[in-house]
């Protein structure tokens, strides 16, 4: 841990890594939770306008691979965590992106005051007007299909590089104009 007088300098720590980086938390997953929430508190003491809290990038897709149960019964990958650094962090925005499926898991995380914002990412790459339909009532919850080749050595081996690729190929398809295709294999 980089401390200067006994308090964290966040300016080395920067000069360390690239912030441009997906999420700062790739990194500070090198530290201990309660280190990383010092982190945070720095980082809101020097201005951040917003602190989004997601896991993994395409080096290590932590959003992708196993999730506990007790996440899954929560939705949000990252829910636990973002209560720490809520604490830590009261004056700056939250968002938390990752593992959201339903309108009613939303709207407690929102309502305990967890977080602020809800990020939303594979669902969206699936439904782009997503947002629109939950809040009209006409969605309370998506279903994400298992992406897979059918080859079951395949899917075993590269399960998390076969999503990140589909869901890469989905948001090709919306950018280019089209539909995605939620039934199309791997």
């Amino acid at each position: 841990m980089l401390f200067q007088h006994g308090r964290l300098n966040v300016n080395q720590l920067i000069e360390l890594m690239p912030l441009s980086r997906p999420a700062v938390s790739h990194h500070l997953k090198l530290m201990l939770q309660a280190e990383s929430v010092l982190v945070l508190a720095e980082f809101a003491e020097m201005g951040i306008d917003l602190l989004e809290i997601f896991g993994g990038n395409y080096e290590s897709p932590a959003m992708i691979q196993g999730v506990k149960e007790s996440t899954r019964r929560r939705e949000a990958y990252f829910l636990d965590y973002a209560e720490k650094a809520r604490q830590a962090i009261s004056s700056v925005p939250l968002i938390v992106t990752g593992g959201f499926r339903s309108r009613d898991a939303m709207e407690q995380a929102l309502a305990e005051g967890s977080l602020d914002l809800v990020g939303i990412a594979k669902p969206f790459a699936l439904i782009p007007d997503l947002p629109q339909r939950m809040l009209l009532g006409g969605l309370a919850k998506t279903e994400l299909p298992a992406v897979r080749t059918g080859l079951g050595f395949i899917d075993r081996k590269l399960d998390g590089f076969l999503e990140l690729g589909w869901y890469a190929y989905q948001m090709k398809l919306i950018n280019t104009g089209n539909a995605p295709q939620p039934k199309r294999s791997a």
